[in-house]
């Protein structure tokens, strides 16, 4: 066991605890949030400008991004509390435990996914192989599941430009 597979401890427990206390529910909100946020919060936001325009204190050139951050965190709260409504119907069928569960296993997948795609680019960048020596490598014990894991979930990721 070395420094990357403690790394990679520190996120799975993190992960347990994470999607334990979320459930599936809240961590499907929260992410279905964050890419509706940014993707509406550049169309809404003109609706949020006019009233954060007649605000004083704000400069003019403020008044857009700010419009924008505004717009993006109505978004995610809405999102947020649709989460928490649903979770609770969840709980009044007794469906509470296996949503626990999977929001365990969603936040594992997530993290272990983006840990992947990580490794993937700083192998892909070093090629003196400083960042990540080979002795590491080949001395984890988690290395050779995590690094495959994102080209193996999404087999057209392309970490290489041949």
């Amino acid at each position: 066991m070395n420094w990357f597979d403690i790394c990679i401890f520190i996120v799975i427990v993190y992960c347990v605890i994470k999607g334990y206390k979320t459930g599936l529910v809240k961590q499907l909100s929260t992410l279905a949030g964050l890419i509706v946020g940014a993707i509406l919060s550049g169309k809404l936001s003109v609706l949020i400008l006019p009233y954060v325009q007649h605000i004083k204190q704000i400069p003019p050139y403020m008044a857009p991004p700010l419009s924008y951050a505004l717009t993006f965190l109505i978004i995610i709260v809405c999102f947020y509390l649709l989460g928490t409504m649903m979770e609770e119907i969840l709980k009044t069928v007794k469906m509470g435990t296996l949503n626990k569960l999977a929001g365990i296993a969603l936040c594992l997948t997530k993290w272990l996914f983006a840990i992947s795609i990580v490794i993937n680019l700083i192998v892909q960048a070093d090629e003196h192989h400083q960042l990540i020596a080979p002795k590491i490598q080949n001395g984890s014990a988690s290395y050779k599941y995590i690094q495959p894991f994102a080209p193996k979930l999404v087999p057209f990721l392309k970490f290489s430009l041949d």
